[in-house]
């Protein structure tokens, strides 16, 4: 079961910033190539947290990608723009608080994923595309230095609803997903930046779609929930790169698909909302 069954409600162009005003913290260095906070931080009120509204997007669209570059901006890209699927994307300058139109991708597409790769570039993979929702296996590569996109080797499989990953050792893992063929996908996929192919890795025991995918303090990586294709499922599997194979782990306490996950500073995944219709939520 895809997404698409979703009911789809008018694409906003609207934007808003989170402020969260801190007030005598101090940084120290990290090992991560950048600071961190340490916890002499004074508590933050009530009144300092909040959402504060930002320039608006070019174009209005939703079911698309937005990606943190490695300069500090913000590449919006595809979607649903009103009735059509779009090729636009943008740019968002943080300083300056506005959007700026970039290069358009070659394929219009939405529900694809977007991975900010080790050199800087934007690998875009699968989603669905053209007016009537076919299912891609297409790929395309954003160059920020160019402001373009160049056409790089296909999934072996099209797919929407799936997760992207970089891996520690600089390559991408899609895996899972749905298409009108197979329905919901167990095979998984990495992408190698270097020579620009996709190599087919281990497969999911469970097919599902719109699951998340979360890279591991370890290098591993957890995909949990998701769709089976008849409901939402609690099965979660983990991913190592040095075997390319997957292995069961622990279930959710509760079926969900469309969630999040989050993986919080002290090496736990923070697993929230989402849906099913078993327990009627």
């Amino acid at each position: 079961m895809t997404h698409r069954q979703l009911t789809v409600t008018r694409s906003s162009a609207t934007a808003a910033l989170f402020s969260a005003i801190i007030a005598s913290m101090s940084m120290v260095p990290s090992t991560n190539a950048g600071t961190v906070f340490a916890n002499r931080a004074a508590p933050v009120s009530e009144a300092d947290s909040r959402f504060r509204s930002t320039g608006s997007l070019k174009t209005a669209r939703d079911y698309h990608t937005a990606t943190l570059l490695q300069g500090g901006m913000v590449l919006v890209a595809g979607g649903v723009a009103g009735s059509r699927i779009t090729t636009s994307a943008e740019i968002y300058n943080s300083t300056s608080k506005t959007w700026s139109v970039t290069g358009r991708l070659n394929v219009a597409r939405e529900s694809h994923t977007a991975t900010l790769l080790s050199d800087g570039r934007v690998l875009v993979a699968g989603g669905l595309t053209g007016s009537s929702f076919h299912y891609s296996g297409s790929a395309e590569l954003f160059d920020p230095a160019t402001a373009s996109w160049t056409v790089t080797h296909s999934l072996h499989f099209a797919r929407e609803g799936h997760t992207a990953t970089l891996l520690t050792n600089g390559l991408v893992l899609v895996a899972g997903g749905f298409n009108n063929v197979s329905g919901e996908l167990t095979s998984a996929e990495l992408y190698n930046s270097a020579t620009g192919t996709w190599a087919t890795t281990g497969s999911l025991s469970l097919g599902r779609s719109i699951h998340t995918a979360t890279l591991l303090p370890n290098g591993m990586v957890l995909v949990a929930g998701g769709n089976d294709g008849g409901d939402a499922t609690m099965s979660a599997e983990i991913y190592d790169p040095t075997s390319g194979t997957w292995s069961a782990t622990g279930s959710l306490k509760t079926r969900r698909d469309l969630h999040t996950a989050t993986l919080l500073p002290s090496g736990l995944v923070l697993v929230v909302g989402g849906r099913n219709t078993v327990d009627g939520a």
